[in-house]
């Protein structure tokens, strides 16, 4: 039975840049050769600006084996609920998980295999355009993912409280390096303690 309430006021909002890497990340076509690579894990860094948000989002633990300094050991992972509108419109729910940093990837969380998540499996305006993913959590403790572009964000009707910090930090990086890439994206977390 589901429980989330696409309806539930919201509290806070985790908010990531998705530029072309993680673009390819949610289609699973991110590696592209046969070597190996290309993991199709979303990452939020550093850990220190989104793991008390995480903590919220994902209340519950639990233990996973994982390699950790060249041994494996009992790791703890984040649990939290994920919701969507599956294709007949009607809400559906899972649960999704955090990892904490890795030895190679220190100071940063991530979602792993975000593939696999049907909440995230969705078209993706064009590149250009700026998209920014949305982890909103809701009143009743479901996360649910929204894309939305930068013009999107700009149109009337947001909450400036949310909408003011995202688009901050989507103006404050615009430079792009000499090889075509943005030198910073825009990401952070707002919590609207229960404000729509």
């Amino acid at each position: 039975m589901n429980h989330a309430d696409p309806n539930a006021r919201v509290l806070r909002v985790v908010f990531k840049e998705i530029v072309g890497g993680d673009r390819k990340k949610f289609s699973a076509t991110s590696n592209e050769s046969k070597t190996g690579g290309g993991a199709r894990d979303l990452r939020f860094r550093p850990s220190s600006i989104f793991e008390p948000a995480f903590e919220k989002l994902c209340p519950r633990t639990k233990m996973e084996p994982r390699r950790r300094n060249s041994t494996k050991s009992d790791t703890v992972v984040r649990v939290g609920t994920i919701a969507w509108f599956d294709q007949n419109g009607d809400v559906a729910s899972d649960t999704f998980a955090v990892e904490s940093p890795t030895d190679s990837r220190q100071g940063e969380l991530r979602i792993a295999k975000v593939h696999q998540y049907p909440a995230f499996r969705r078209d993706l305006e064009p590149e250009p355009a700026r998209t920014v993913l949305l982890l909103i959590q809701r009143q009743d403790g479901s996360v649910w993912p929204e894309f939305r572009t930068e013009s999107d964000l700009r149109l009337p009707g947001w909450p400036p409280k949310l909408s003011g910090p995202i688009l901050a930090r989507l103006d404050a990086t615009t430079k792009i390096s000499s090889k075509g890439y943005r030198t910073r994206i825009a990401k952070g977390c707002v919590e609207l303690d229960g404000e729509q």
